[in-house]
């Protein structure tokens, strides 16, 4: 079974004592705002099962966006089988012998390695039989987090002053976009290998800029590990079109609760459209699988089924765009009453497939998570998993046309404003006039993509297909609005603190 030459962390109930709130990101490392509503999995039984469930490519690249402390990291590393145990650190402390560490955060002082990790007086709890003996595991593991504190305390990366960004050396955006924009000050990126960890490398930066994953992905000690696909110089020659097969990348995050962790899964979704060989962000490299561990709200908006209550427009687009996957930890939509989504699988390539959607609620309890809810002091079982595992596979074949990618966002936004009305009553939501459309939407032909509609049909009953008879209505119409989106001559990079 796998043995890491990484310390087992301690149990979920000696973190407030180990790690403190106070190491999540301050304001010389990413927005404040990032500390909010943030979880983490303090479990090393369900980091496993997670890690099983998304079925990892052996040998393969995994970058883990919001590591936190490392437990998911501990178990992408282990192939979801992690059995390290107290006396293997021990022998690993001994092998060292006098190498050193640095584990206080905002010091220059160097103990020595038996100085981490910092909860030498906790117990790590005994790892659970696994039925693999010989499980897939990736070849290169980058964990991400905006706190370097998390990184420092929780996985030993040595600790050294955090590269602030030169305020003077601004950097002009890419031409290809087209736009008259503004410029961006680009956050710095400190990749460092693990002195204790093969395999591991760890990067204390804020994913919320366009640019951390490609550069990522870019990075010189990262982008030898990836399939080249061409002859192009450089990192350049590990992308790929979208029709070739999926490369051996798996982005992991474990996103927080909030209003802004919601944004960014669903503008990650919503750039996944485009062209053959024209993809922005990630998407530059091929159908890059995404693991997310998300709270429930956010799941159950992510699988909702046509129909459901919480079905809107980031169901539709994750859905249209992906294949959606429940994974563990896992929990039944209240509203849906245990119906799984399971979507057509037609049109993915053979060489890509879909993890098995579980069948069973996971049970859990307080302090499985971290931060554990306030004044919360006994580990209570809970309704449901404060964090829940879903796999987002890129389809090969979309609805969403890459010209029609605007069109698709404002009528989804416009329509799902009222999404018990019906189609005829949202339709003048678009545009005055626009509700001459529902004839075209309900007639039966070849002129217009997608299934005829009728009028009546509710907004949060309409599948994926219906949705696409609509937008392709709307674009072709004469009298659309010129411009789509309220941001249109605005700049489009993102970076922490700007939107």
């Amino acid at each position: 079974m796998p043995r890491l030459r990484l310390p087992p962390l301690p149990p979920g109930a000696a973190y407030p004592t180990v790690f403190t709130r106070r190491h999540f990101p301050s304001a010389h490392t990413a927005h404040l705002r990032e500390s909010t509503s943030r979880l983490l999995v303090a479990s090393r039984t369900h980091a496993d099962a997670f890690v099983r469930a998304l079925d990892l490519r052996p040998g393969g690249v995994v970058v883990e966006l919001y590591a936190g402390v490392g437990q998911v990291t501990r178990s992408l590393l282990a192939g979801g089988r992690d059995e390290t145990t107290a006396k293997d650190w021990d022998g690993v402390r001994a092998e060292s012998g006098d190498a050193t560490v640095t584990l206080t955060e905002g010091s220059s002082r160097r103990t020595s390695i038996s100085a981490y990790p910092p909860w030498t007086t906790f117990a790590p709890p005994d790892p659970a039989a696994a039925p693999d003996a010989n499980p897939a595991r990736p070849a290169l593991v980058v964990a991400t987090d905006p706190s370097h504190g998390l990184l420092v305390r929780g996985l030993g990366m040595p600790w050294a002053p955090p590269t602030k960004p030169d305020l003077y050396a601004v950097q002009p955006p890419a031409e290809s976009t087209g736009r008259s924009e503004g410029t961006s000050i680009e956050p710095p990126l400190d990749v460092v290998a693990s002195p204790l960890q093969p395999g591991l490398l760890m990067a204390p930066i804020s994913p919320y800029p366009w640019s951390t994953v490609p550069r990522i992905l870019s990075h010189p000690a990262v982008s030898p590990h990836l399939e080249k696909f061409s002859d192009a110089p450089g990192a350049d020659a590990t992308k790929r079109p979208w029709s070739a097969p999926p490369p051996n990348i798996t982005v992991v995050a474990q996103m927080q609760e909030s209003a802004m962790g919601e944004q960014m899964i669903s503008q990650w979704i919503g750039c996944a459209a485009g062209d053959e060989h024209r993809r922005s962000w990630l998407w530059q490299w091929g159908r890059v699988r995404l693991g997310l561990l998300v709270g429930a709200g956010t799941f159950d908006r992510l699988i909702a089924a046509p129909g459901d209550k919480v079905h809107c427009k980031l169901s539709v687009m994750a859905n249209a765009l992906f294949h959606v996957s429940p994974l563990l930890p896992h929990s039944p939509t209240p509203v849906t009453a245990g119906k799984w989504v399971r979507t057509k699988r037609g049109s993915i390539a053979p060489s890509a497939y879909l993890p098995t959607p579980p069948t069973e609620s996971t049970p859990t309890s307080t302090f499985d998570f971290w931060p554990a809810p306030y004044g919360a002091h006994e580990d209570a079982p809970l309704a449901r998993p404060a964090l829940l595992g879903v796999s987002l596979v890129p389809r090969l074949a979309s609805p969403v046309l890459p010209e029609q990618k605007d069109v698709w966002d404002f009528v989804l936004r416009k329509c799902f404003v009222r999404d018990t009305a019906t189609l005829a009553d949202a339709l003048p939501q678009l545009e005055f006039g626009a509700a001459n459309l529902a004839t075209h939407c309900e007639a039966d032909g070849a002129k217009y993509r997608g299934d005829m509609v009728a009028r009546t049909t509710r907004v949060r009953d309409m599948t994926v297909e219906q949705w696409a008879r609509v937008v392709d209505v709307f674009d072709k119409w004469p009298f659309r609005p010129e411009h789509l989106v309220l941001d249109a001559f605005t700049s489009d990079v993102r970076a922490a603190g700007v939107d």
